[in-house]
């Protein structure tokens, strides 16, 4: 199960209640886990969270188990409820079930705990989405029906078998003035006013078969004797495997008068479009080309004759004609103004890119038009496949220099090894010799010459620190990883008594969380542990009293682990140099150090293929955090 559960647990035991949420851990199911102990705190988790599933002990010393499950779906809704108790009877648990309970598991068979968790949750979730279509349904079929009672078409809807009449909507009786009863229970052929649509049984006969026919402008003729022109669609279609015919008939006689009005001043509009460089088209609603100027045509390489009343699917291949129609719908929908790139074939069949504003034109009789202007962008598009192809052969350098930089770091890693390890006999004999002078000579030297071999002596032992530091920051990258199972919460305590023995033991207050396994090298994770834990202890040493957590949780694929002090903190605006090489963000004189701690961690991490980050706050502790992948 991939999403996070909210769990619900209800039951007077800790020890069960452990228990239970360590079942859940193990048995996959990613969990958000809350634990009740009496009622109060049962109503109030389910008043404040959003429960997915509730698990309660049958008896309670307080509170009745079945009382808890009849309230929670009473309040809450039905929320799978499962009964996990030692001491509840089969006829009790018969009981249960009868009256609500999801499912019921004994304590001594936990084994059963996990699979009924999850078939309770999925059982909801099949319950849930049931009601979640059936509203749908409801909601569906109330919108068609308050469309197909609101809408400004005629409608008829007919058997398709029979040829019948079965609905009619108002506006089609209004618009022709007949009664509901003139349409109901009629073939369509005995419809005197739709002789012109359907004339007799072979028409019929030809729409059961095309399952479309389509007239552009028809007439038809109301009960008081006038002339109107409509459109007419028929589509054939399936309710509950039943074939139905709608047909759907439009009133344009309005609109036929403003095309008309549109084409009598077409002759002005073609001296003012014309004038224009851009190419210019107009649609109607049909998407139907009313005008078009010189230069679109010059693009099509169209005459204009070939291009008025037509459309786009007469001159463009289907794909192209059926994106620039649905364009077209959108901006004649919704109003709204569309611009947008578009692949254009003009008349001699060459692909060319264009880019178009589409914007709505209503007129004074609410007749909608399209209206386009169109930018050709060929050739620019030419030169940015140019530019496209020249930045790609430059990432490809970069790539290479990028191979040849990480030859070089590998070469500077071997260097640096080889370097710290050379240095470090040198050291040993410094402090050796100044060693001696203290010891064998101390008759022969000064208070000042004492000191400055102590000076030397301090010196040698951290420059020894850090050569040491810096080979095994170099060493990370060149030996191999020896994996087993590293049980963290062993390897953490056994950390913190090495790096807590001193003068602050007395002060610090550690608490660690239980742990999780993890698979790495364990002599490296340990390293991690001393330097996050060591640094925690050092950066808090000055409050009187040391807080140091550790803590672990899960995400998807990987374990995150974090280490938290209650010590000076950082600048979040410098934590991106916190595990950087030779990077401090306090000064030596406060806390000694040499700055490579914190980039072992996370060489260490990376090498293992987690990651490392931390937050602070300055003068309130900071929280390091480093995560290892799942095994």
């Amino acid at each position: 199960m991939n999403n996070v559960v909210s769990v619900l647990h209800l039951e007077d035991s800790e020890k069960d209640s452990v228990l239970i949420r360590s079942l859940l851990d193990c048995g996959g199911i990613f969990n958000k886990y809350f634990w009740a102990v009496n009622e109060n705190e049962f109503v109030r988790i389910l008043e404040t969270e959003q429960i997915d599933i509730i698990l309660c002990d049958y008896n309670l010393p307080e509170y009745d188990g079945k009382e808890a499950m009849i309230l929670a779906h009473e309040r809450f809704g039905n929320i799978p409820f499962i009964f996990v108790s030692g001491t509840i009877g089969e006829d009790d648990a018969i009981a249960a079930l009868v009256n609500g309970a999801t499912d019921y598991v004994m304590k001594n068979k936990l084994e059963r705990l996990i699979p009924a968790i999850k078939r309770a949750l999925q059982e909801s979730e099949i319950v849930q989405k049931h009601k979640e279509l059936l509203a749908a349904l409801i909601v569906s079929e109330t919108r068609y029906r308050r469309l197909f009672e609101t809408a400004k078409d005629g409608i008829l809807i007919l058997d398709a078998e029979t040829g019948m009449i079965t609905d009619v909507n108002p506006f089609l009786i209004d618009l022709l003035g007949y009664t509901r009863e003139n349409f109901m229970g009629k073939e369509i052929w005995e419809i005197g006013f739709l002789k012109d649509l359907v004339k007799n049984k072979e028409k019929f006969f030809e729409l059961q078969l095309l399952n479309y026919i389509r007239y552009d402008d028809l007439p038809l003729e109301t009960i008081d004797g006038r002339k109107i022109n409509v459109e007419f669609v028929s589509n054939v279609y399936l309710v509950d495997n039943q074939k139905v015919i709608q047909c759907n008939i439009r009133n344009i006689t309005e609109r036929r008068s403003a095309e008309l009005a549109l084409i009598a001043s077409k002759e002005y509009l073609d001296k003012i479009i014309n004038a224009v460089a851009s190419p210019i088209f107009v649609k109607n609603e049909q998407h139907k080309f009313c005008l078009v100027n010189d230069s679109f045509c010059s693009l099509l390489n169209i005459p204009r004759m070939d291009l008025i009343g037509k459309t786009d699917e007469q001159y463009f291949p289907e794909k192209q004609a059926q994106l620039f129609i649905a364009k077209d719908k959108e901006v004649l929908t919704t109003g709204k103004t569309n611009t947008h790139e578009e692949l254009l074939t003009d008349g001699s069949g060459a692909l060319r890119t264009i880019i178009t504003k589409k914007t709505l034109y209503v007129d004074a009789d609410d007749n909608r038009f399209l209206v386009g202007v169109i930018a050709d962008i060929t050739n620019l598009k030419l030169k940015e496949t140019t530019i496209r192809k020249l930045n790609e052969t430059l990432e490809q350098r970069v790539v290479e220099r990028t191979t040849q930089l990480g030859a070089a770091n590998k070469e500077l890693e071997a260097f640096s090894f080889s370097v710290s390890h050379d240095l470090r006999a040198p050291l040993r004999r410094v402090h050796g010799f100044a060693q001696i002078l203290i010891e064998d000579f101390s008759d022969s030297l000064n208070e000042e010459g004492k000191k400055l071999c102590k000076t030397i002596m301090d010196n040698a032992i951290k420059m020894g620190d850090l050569i040491e530091n810096m080979l095994t920051y170099a060493q990370i990258g060149r030996i191999s990883l020896q994996e087993t199972e590293i049980k963290m919460n062993h390897l953490v305590q056994s950390v913190f008594d090495e790096v807590s023995y001193g003068p602050e033991s007395a002060r610090i207050q550690f608490s660690k969380e239980d742990l999780k396994t993890a698979r790495g090298d364990e002599i490296m994770i340990r390293q991690v542990w001393t330097n996050l834990l060591s640094n925690a202890i050092k950066y808090s040493s000055k409050q009187e009293v040391i807080n140091i957590a550790v803590s672990c949780k899960t995400e998807t694929g990987k374990i995150i682990y974090c280490v938290k002090d209650n010590g000076v903190g950082f600048d979040m605006n410098y934590v991106s140099k916190l595990f950087g090489v030779f990077q401090r963000l306090h000064c030596d004189q406060e806390f000694e150090g040499n700055g490579v701690g914190l980039a072992i961690v996370k060489r260490i991490v990376e090498r293992h293929g987690g990651e490392v980050w931390a937050e602070g706050i300055l003068g309130q502790g900071a929280s390091f955090y480093f995560s290892l992948p799942c095994h």
